[in-house]
């Protein structure tokens, strides 16, 4: 009765054993799977700067208002904003299924609002609206208003 005994206590105790080595090849997963979101981020962030810069025109210049740009400037501040909107969307997602921590949200979260904030691009916020999710869509729009 004693072998029986301390055969299951053996086998339960390798159960055990396993289910956290299990659980721990999960968290490392899991930060394996966020770390190359992270990377894949940065990566179309640094390819759409380098464009910009193949371009001529400076990163700089596409903070200012479109009454003040060239019209190449003009043009590129469009299509970095189609861009932004676009990454946004996908970093919403992220965040919201977990494959986004926190404190990146909270950089990315204050980036979506600066853009929200160009008034005189709000118009590719009306035209992407429509083409990206509507829980983006709700966050978005709950956001602070200052074009109105």
């Amino acid at each position: 009765m004693k072998w029986r005994d301390l055969a299951e206590l053996v086998g339960v105790a390798a159960i055990v054993a396993s289910l956290i080595f299990v659980g721990l090849q999960l968290k490392q997963s899991q930060e394996i799977a966020l770390a190359d979101q992270y990377q894949a981020r940065a990566e179309a962030a640094q390819t759409m700067f380098l464009a910009i810069q193949e371009s001529g025109i400076s990163m700089a210049s596409l903070g200012k208002p479109l009454s003040e740009k060239t019209p190449a400037e003009v043009t590129a501040s469009i299509n970095v904003s189609y861009w932004s909107w676009t990454q946004y969307d996908n970093h919403y997602f992220q965040y919201s299924a977990g494959f986004l921590d926190d404190e990146s949200w909270e950089g990315i979260s204050r980036r979506i609002q600066r853009q929200y904030d160009l008034c005189d691009l709000r118009s590719v916020w009306e035209t992407m609206k429509q083409y990206i999710r509507p829980s983006f869509v709700s966050y978005v729009e709950s956001l602070e208003d200052k074009c109105q």
